[in-house]
């Protein structure tokens, strides 16, 4: 018989420390009743949504439906940026979590700067569990763009980090270029690719 409840350890990133507790859950609860059994069970979940979710006062009332749990990725569980916004509707047990599991409990809003071509600069809260799809008809509208479809997100780059990009692809060519062409001498092919 499989199990009915999960024990997952889930971290509560503070101002200056994350905070990790071992909490239980029933496998069918959905994510939202997951976060409400956190806020209930421990503490510093609950000063940490009356704190905005981002450390420090805040000076808006925070709604707690703006908190989710967060599963980061199984590779390298220390990086926030790198996992999956657990869905409110889905259970647990969709997700595929078993006992010992981390999961991040904090706030899905965050504040992204946007730069557009012409170089204006806006600084908004977005919902960070959503797909750049989903978050550009709210970008655009802020941002006075009237047609959403025809634009994306690039995240910004130095020139340091911009020439490393380059050079990595100008390496990956070239190798290309000599693995194709010890190929084309090995199967004897000329240009049009036909066999001699």
């Amino acid at each position: 018989m499989a199990p009915s409840s999960v024990t997952l350890r889930v971290r509560i990133p503070r101002d200056n420390f994350d905070l990790t507790k071992t909490v239980q859950f029933r496998l069918n609860q959905t994510v939202i009743e997951a976060c409400v059994t956190i806020r209930e069970k421990v503490t510093e979940a609950q000063q940490e949504a009356s704190s905005g979710g981002g450390g420090g006062a805040s000076a808006a009332p925070v709604n707690v439906q703006q908190f989710g749990l967060f599963l980061p990725d199984a590779y390298n569980s220390e990086d926030d940026r790198r996992g999956l916004w657990m869905d409110g509707q889905k259970t647990l047990e969709s997700f595929g979590v078993k006992d010992g599991d981390l999961v991040v409990y904090k706030s899905r809003i965050r504040r992204l700067q946007i730069r557009t071509m012409d170089g204006t600069r806006k600084t908004m809260e977005i919902d960070d569990s959503l797909s750049v799809r989903d978050l550009m008809p709210t970008i655009c509208a802020r941002m006075g763009i009237a047609n959403h479809d025809e634009y994306g997100l690039i995240q910004e780059m130095d020139e340091q980090e911009r020439m490393a990009t380059l050079r990595s692809k100008t390496g990956t060519l070239s190798r290309d270029d000599e693995k194709m062409n010890k190929l084309k001498r090995k199967w004897h092919t000329d240009d049009e690719g036909e066999l001699r």
